[in-house]
């Protein structure tokens, strides 16, 4: 499975993106497209899908039914900024959207005023990928996550190590 990250462009330069980390180790299962109000993106027609919260009455699939040839467009940026991506591009409003089950609370600690129910951005990746399988890469990147945040927030640790999966 190929994660899209639609990235808003205030997330650009914000070093404490979490989206940076999963690019960095995983650049051939993550790619970063940017957001643009006024240009969609073109899209495959089948087998893409957005993780984002659904209402009851919109198409979902469980994370445990994608296909390795499935795409996941995760929106990049604040819950604020998610949302008016969101709201702003029918294009994305019309995919299905991909469900995740039984989260844990999230243990990002970089940013305030975040969703209590939200993920930021490699939890989210990690969550798709232990749904589907890919375990290993989850738990390294949920690993040099913590090392991540440590280093942001001026503690001492080790330096995040380059995966080759």
């Amino acid at each position: 499975m190929e994660i899209l990250l639609l990235t808003h462009e205030r997330e650009l330069g914000r070093s404490d993106n979490s989206a940076q980390l999963a690019l960095q180790l995983f650049p051939q299962l993550c790619r970063r497209l940017l957001w643009q109000r006024r240009q969609p993106l073109v899209l495959p027609t089948s087998g893409i899908y957005l993780l984002y919260p659904a209402d009851a009455d919109e198409p979902r699939i469980a994370a445990e039914e994608l296909a390795e040839t499935d795409q996941v467009i995760i929106l990049d940026g604040t819950w604020q900024e998610a949302h008016k991506m969101l709201r702003q591009s029918p294009w994305l409003q019309v995919l299905p959207r991909v469900s995740l089950s039984q989260l844990p609370p999230s243990r990002f600690r970089l940013r305030r005023n975040q969703r209590k129910d939200g993920l930021c951005t490699a939890e989210c990746i990690a969550a798709l990928w232990q749904a589907s399988g890919r375990q290993q890469q989850a738990l390294t990147l949920m690993e040099q996550f913590e090392l991540w945040q440590l280093k942001m927030q001026g503690q001492p640790s080790k330096e995040p190590v380059k995966s080759k999966a």
